[in-house]
């Protein structure tokens, strides 16, 4: 008899912890990410590269002066990866699609502007979108600094980017560039936006790094021009 209470109470024990264990809400999708995540760490496969994909989209351009060929212009990166254990789909929680987390929290790729003459500044929280399968998405917005070829016709803007401490062996890099989103009060009109990515091997090393790198052209808008665009938008 005492045996079989021992076992009943076993029994009643073991599922109360499966209940109170089970995932029901953002929280408990939060807190695995937290736990599962580890932020020094690049969560890349044993034998294959992590794939990095950054998508450059110029946003406006501030200011582009003739004489000391200084530039400031507002980007928006988009960066994604995917962590497979981050996700929840196997979790039986298929109606939460994502969850915003605190940057911090998650490995961040260390992708750095080459050629800019300052600290880029961030204009956004830093914060990372997870998604059920486990891809993450980082968009951080910023306003950087570098030096163009700035003219009385079409300047030219060519930003160098990469990983500072990755190769290609831990970091397979692919970049986009899109100018959808660019503001059409600006003073500057943006003529094209391209890009190219680029295999180096350095003197100090045999590992093979990648770089992309965002040209874009632009002119300042003319008095007629800034006119036709403020007719245009108050038509729409």
């Amino acid at each position: 008899m005492g045996n079989m209470v021992l076992f009943v109470a076993g029994l009643v024990l073991t599922v109360f912890d499966s209940s109170d264990s089970a995932w029901s809400s953002i929280s408990d999708i939060v807190n695995h990410i937290r736990k599962t995540s580890d932020p020094d760490a690049i969560p890349r496969d044993r034998h294959s590269p992590l794939e990095v994909e950054v998508q450059f989209n110029p946003v406006n351009i501030l200011e582009a002066d003739p004489k000391t060929k200084r530039t400031e212009l507002i980007v928006w990166q988009d960066i994604r990866w995917n962590v497979r254990s981050l996700g929840w789909a196997e979790q039986g929680i298929s109606d939460i699609h994502s969850v915003t987390v605190p940057a911090k929290y998650l490995w961040l790729p260390d992708l750095t502007f080459y050629n800019t003459i300052s600290a880029p500044e961030p204009l956004v929280p830093q914060l990372v979108v997870v998604n059920i399968d486990g891809g993450v998405l980082w968009v951080p917005s910023l306003k950087l600094t570098t030096l163009c070829d700035v003219t009385s016709g079409v300047s030219t803007c060519v930003i160098k980017m990469g990983s500072w401490t990755y190769s290609e062996d831990d970091v397979k890099l692919t970049a986009k560039t899109y100018a959808s989103n660019y503001v059409t009060d600006s003073l500057y009109e943006l003529v094209s936006s391209e890009v190219n990515v680029t295999n180096i091997v350095y003197t100090c090393c045999t590992q093979v790094y990648t770089q992309a790198e965002f040209k874009i052209q632009f002119r300042k808008k003319t008095g007629k021009r800034n006119k036709k665009m403020k007719s245009e938008q108050t038509r729409k």
